[in-house]
């Protein structure tokens, strides 16, 4: 709505030259804020109500976007609109048919919406630039961020409905506000010289020491739009600057914590990582490399794959490996929609489609990522208590891996679930999900 206002107030003035830089910087925010935060509720995160509901809102602000660029992008607005009408029968042959799109008259712009959404990508901006400045990758997750500033409206924001985009788009586990500046601050004054010798002029020098030597109580009162006295003068906000300056919290060096400020918010993160947050490091490497590998692949989004890590490195390094695998399994599924298994697991018959060496922490744990096709898994156990016969068991096995898990599928849904096979003479039912599997996860 905002955006549309303001491109049909400038095309109506004939201000054209600020029509194609407001559409330029939506566009920026749509792709860097909306698309990128919501990722996970694109992809199904909470279920499928909420999907469509980002989906259909993220088509609406595409298809009105494309209309609204035509005039100025005529071949890509008709491509892109060629592609977005397939979901709409019924629309106009093409997006230079469309009637220009206007901004819904009598609707309110949730103006109070924005500033949330402005002040969110403040916070996250700063806690970007304290990765950067200390050198802490984004994949390794962090303990704890707080973020200060006297205004609790403002802290709402953060710590509300947007809280969730914080602590995902930065890595850390726990998000605290506080609204107690002086907690993690220390402030001194600084005379604005140049608004004092207007005012003062060379009997400015004693107001200026006197400036300098202001309490903490003085300095907060003038900084909230209050006036002190120094020196028979009356100062007020614009004669003097309040610096603030980060206090390291009691307890803590600075190798453990790190603060960033605009001016108005002030944000602190806590660099220290212990076991556990390597560990949700390592398997955020591993998600990265595996996703890497599927585009690599050219695998579709949803396609199904199984995921094989194997430690290459040292008795140590296996072995945190193989610990990240087990106490972070609901992230990977979570990240990959399947678990990730140890390579000793991988069937011999299973298909590979994508194997690449790589490495986490700091290339300190090497290891060997390998991608197959979901493989149909036999459960030798049950098998035996069926058949109670080894040759048969071993016959089942391999029938199993020739099938087509889509068919092998498939032909169950029809027969409640049940696959009927002969094998070595003997007519056998085999239950899914009991004497077979549709994939070596599943079996785990």
């Amino acid at each position: 709505k905002t955006l549309m206002k303001a491109v049909e107030t400038e095309m109506e003035a004939y201000r054209l030259y600020n029509v194609v830089p407001a559409l330029l910087e939506f566009i920026e925010a749509l792709t860097n804020i909306y698309v990128r935060y919501n990722r996970k509720r694109l992809k199904g995160k909470n279920g499928k109500e909420d999907t469509l509901m980002a989906l259909g809102t993220l088509y609406h602000v595409l298809m009105t976007l494309c209309k609204a660029m035509a005039p100025a992008t005529p071949f890509f607005a008709e491509t892109m609109y060629q592609n977005l009408r397939r979901c709409e029968p019924g629309s106009e042959g093409s997006v230079h048919w469309c009637m220009y799109p206007k901004a819904p008259a009598g609707e309110v712009v949730d103006e109070r919406l924005q500033e949330s959404v402005r002040r969110m990508q403040i916070v996250i901006d700063l806690g970007r630039n304290i990765r950067e400045k200390r050198n802490k990758a984004l994949k390794m997750p962090l303990k704890k961020m707080v973020v200060v500033h006297d205004s609790q409206e403002f802290l709402s924001d953060i710590s509300g409905l947007l809280s969730e985009y914080v602590t995902d788009e930065l890595n850390i586990q726990t998000l605290e506000t506080c609204s107690d500046p002086m907690k993690y601050c220390s402030v001194k004054a600084e005379p604005n010289w140049k608004e004092l010798g207007q005012k003062l002029g060379k009997g400015m020098g004693p107001v200026a020491a006197g400036i300098k030597k202001m309490s903490t109580e003085d300095i907060l009162k003038v900084d909230k739009g209050g006036e002190v006295t120094v020196a028979g003068q009356v100062i007020t906000s614009g004669e003097m600057k309040v610096v603030k300056e980060f206090k390291l919290p009691e307890g803590l060096t600075e190798e453990q914590v790190e603060a960033t400020s605009n001016g108005d918010v002030l944000v602190l993160l806590y660099l220290e990582a212990d076991e556990s947050l390597q560990g949700q490091g390592i398997a955020r490497e591993v998600c990265n490399k595996v996703q890497k590998m599927r585009k690599s692949a050219g695998l579709v989004v949803g396609a199904p794959v199984e995921v094989y890590v194997t430690p290459t490195g040292d008795a140590s390094s296996v072995a945190q490996l193989e610990s990240v695998l087990t106490s972070q399994d609901a992230y990977f599924k979570e990240s990959l929609g399947s678990g990730v298994m140890k390579g000793s697991l991988r069937p011999k018959y299973a298909v590979p489609i994508e194997q690449q060496d790589d490495s986490a922490l700091n290339g300190t744990i090497p290891f060997t990522v390998i991608l197959t096709l979901p493989t149909v898994c036999a459960n030798v156990a049950n098998l035996k208590a069926l058949v109670k016969d080894d040759a048969t068991v071993e016959g089942v096995t391999v029938w199993l891996a020739s099938r087509s898990v889509q068919n092998l599928k498939a032909e169950a849904e029809k027969s409640g679930n049940v696959v009927s096979a002969t094998i070595n003479g003997k007519a056998l039912k085999l239950e899914a999900g009991k004497h077979f599997h549709y994939s070596v996860g599943a079996s785990q």
